[in-house]
């Protein structure tokens, strides 16, 4: 829906009442005198979030499964990364728990033993080099050295083996917390949700079930359409969301399908700049204001005469009613906007 609202300077207003008295020609009220207008633009349409691409959410775990609960979302809501999707709750048993843990706890103290039998075999290797050194024994001097290097390489093997062996069963163990504790399946990333499964309670969730499909929000630009040749490339919008905030964008691209002989239907892809995409709003409110022409002289539709020569109105002058051609520019809801040509004050012939 359009609004168009003209803004009159007072002073030229009062110069048209006064036009009567210029000749009797002009005091027809056939005549209207040309005068510079402000043309505002306002709009009330859904503006909507552009989407480039789409994300599963699924169930993800690195050990065990879930149990369904509810679905805390539905078709077409907004969501941001993080939110809950799906209320779950998680299947490790505690006496499974349980035996992991004690399995890391054994790891922990083997892994300790090894460290301190390697602590005493080096200090018995050093003990018999020091010795050797005592008795200039060279030959047992070169055994000993490599004693001590046959020592750390086999006692660092077996170190490096018992870590990454206590690295394994502590993401297992950290995983059956996960599954235990769980109690959300949450957004991957912020958007729309486009669809959700069907589960019932207590349905199995095993790992990479797909939750639903939600629409990636490519927050920098929107959409939204409108009746009658309202948007143009380059053309200045301001949006209000839901917060108060005021957001301006351009126009990057538009179009404007015939619906009828006499009405189009524009849409256009605007724009937000001077915003990070990440501190853009998620939804914008559905009313938007932009200034389309400040200070021009505006001609009705129905003034507006054609030939082979362009468009011209006819201006009322003492020795009649002379062609005056001029550049027309954007046409609004039975306004053309005269871009050169026309001069404020002149009379033209009304219909």
């Amino acid at each position: 829906m359009l609004r168009i609202k003209k803004i009159f300077p007072f002073a030229l207003a009062a110069f048209a009442l006064l036009a009567p008295s210029i000749s009797s020609s002009a005091a027809s009220p056939a005549t209207r005198v040309l005068v510079k207008e402000d043309m505002i633009l306002t709009a009330e349409n859904p503006v909507n979030l552009v989407y480039t691409d789409s994300a599963d959410i699924r169930y993800e775990t690195d050990y065990g499964s879930a149990l369904f609960v509810n679905l805390l979302v539905s078709k077409g809501q907004f969501v941001n990364e993080g939110d809950p999707i799906a209320e779950i709750y998680g299947t490790a048993d505690a006496a499974d728990i349980l035996e992991q843990e004690l399995k890391l706890k054994r790891a922990k103290e083997d892994l300790t033993d090894i460290e301190d039998e390697k602590e005493r075999s080096l200090r018995d290797a050093q003990a018999f080099l020091d010795k050797m050194y005592d008795w200039k024994a060279d030959k047992m001097i070169e055994v000993g050295k490599l004693d001590i290097e046959s020592i750390n390489i086999t006692y660092d093997l077996k170190i490096a083996s018992q870590e990454e062996y206590i690295a394994e069963l502590t993401k297992t163990l950290n995983a059956m917390y996960k599954n235990r504790d769980t109690k959300f399946v949450t957004a991957p990333i912020s958007g729309e949700i486009a669809s959700t499964e069907v589960f019932h309670r207590d349905d199995e969730l095993k790992d990479g079930t797909v939750i639903g499909t939600i629409y990636k929000a490519d927050k920098a630009l929107y959409s939204t359409k409108d009746t009658g040749n309202t948007f143009w490339y380059g053309m200045s919008v301001k949006f209000d969301d839901y917060h108060g905030n005021v957001y301006e964008g351009k126009v990057v691209s538009s179009k404007s399908p015939t619906l009828s002989s006499k009405v189009t239907a524009d849409s256009a892809y605007i724009a937000i700049t001077g915003e990070k995409p990440e501190d853009l709003p998620l939804r914008l409110n559905a009313t938007y204001e932009t200034v389309s022409y400040r200070n021009v002289i505006l001609v009705r539709d129905s003034e507006v005469r054609k030939d082979e020569h362009g468009s011209y109105v006819l201006e009322v002058t003492d020795n009649g009613n002379i062609r005056h051609y001029f550049t027309a520019g954007r046409t609004l809801q039975g306004n053309t906007v005269a871009l050169d040509g026309l001069s404020e004050g002149m009379v033209i012939l009304a219909r």
